[in-house]
């Protein structure tokens, strides 16, 4: 206001009046112009230029898995794979432009989505499990050791390794690995703890035990009669033939009666005779077999005499006594 003053200072009225007029008229002239420029100018539209985009998913959760009878080995895998195209048209008007006003027309963008299934079969060839091998019975599996009862002299097993530095009759191996895989796919972790002992080792192991009764006062033939109970004497223990085996849990390792309350063993219990194998020293049947109750001792006697040794809950002993041996 104060340039206006000083602009208009000195003037005329009819100066004044004109220079007004002359200001109004300059400021609607470039407001019209202005707007109408506004009005028809616009921002380009962005256009997806890409004819087409392939999309490739493959849906784990939508695999199929066919499993073997028995087994449960997978044999065949399907799997459904999608495919998804995205196809875009385009449409488009040519710009008309005058000397005084510029018109940009829409373009116009149609897009369709097309998605197609495709089921791919994948058929991966698994090798059916060999059966376990099962030996033909004979006096081998009837082998009786016992504290009345020592290793024939001159014995000799056939040994082959069972994994972690253990030793088994070869006969028995397939069976042995067959009950232990069964046991593992049932969701249990058994561990074999001991299998075949030399004379010289079971020789160490009653001697520890016979020195840990001594410890709490007893002499050494009751020491000795004590541990004989739970580590068999020397040359009388079944581990010399290569078809005994402890097998523990993996999440309890301890050689106690506790052991009984672990599934591995609830699992090896109720069907260890379906592989050959039968509890070897059960509970309540010390008089008979010599030995206190062992519920981690399984020993190999064959499919057939496992079988009627589990129906009549009786044990080597008895069954080898009702068969006239």
């Amino acid at each position: 206001m104060r340039f206006l003053r000083k602009l208009t200072n000195g003037l005329s009225s009819k100066a004044i009046w004109a220079f007004t007029l002359t200001l109004f008229i300059a400021v609607s002239v470039f407001a019209v112009a202005f707007g109408v420029n506004a009005v028809n100018r616009k921002e380009p539209i962005p256009v997806d230029t890409y004819d087409r985009i392939e999309d490739y998913t493959a849906e784990t959760d939508s695999e199929v898995t066919t499993k073997a009878p028995n087994t449960g080995d997978p044999v065949m895998t399907t799997t459904i794979i999608e495919y998804t195209y995205y196809e875009t048209e385009e449409t488009t008007t040519a710009e008309t432009t005058t000397a005084e006003t510029t018109t940009a027309e829409t373009t116009t963008v149609v897009t369709t989505t097309e998605t197609t299934t495709e089921t791919t079969t994948v058929v991966t060839t698994v090798p059916e499990p060999e059966e376990p091998t099962y030996p033909e019975d004979g006096d081998w599996n009837k082998l009786l050791v016992n504290p009345w009862n020592p290793i024939p002299d001159g014995f000799t097993p056939q040994l082959v390794s069972i994994g972690n530095g253990q030793q088994a009759d070869y006969r028995v191996k397939d069976a042995l690995n067959a009950m232990l895989t069964d046991c593992r796919k049932a969701g249990y972790n058994p561990i074999v703890c001991s299998s075949y002992r030399t004379i010289a080792r079971q020789q160490t192991l009653f001697e520890n035990e016979t020195k840990a009764f001594m410890s709490y006062g007893y002499d050494r033939a009751t020491a000795e009669e004590f541990a004989s109970k739970w580590v068999a004497r020397p040359g009388t223990s079944e581990h010399h033939t290569g078809l005994a085996f402890d097998i523990v849990s993996a999440s309890y390792q301890k050689l106690d009666r506790s052991q009984e309350n672990t599934p591995e063993q609830k699992w090896l219990m109720a069907n260890c005779h379906k592989y050959g194998f039968i509890l070897r020293y059960p509970d309540d049947k010390t008089e008979i077999t010599g030995i206190n109750y062992e519920p981690w001792h399984y020993r190999y006697v064959g499919l057939d005499i496992a079988k009627e040794i589990h129906e009549k809950q009786i044990t080597l002993e008895e069954y080898l006594s009702q068969q006239g041996e």
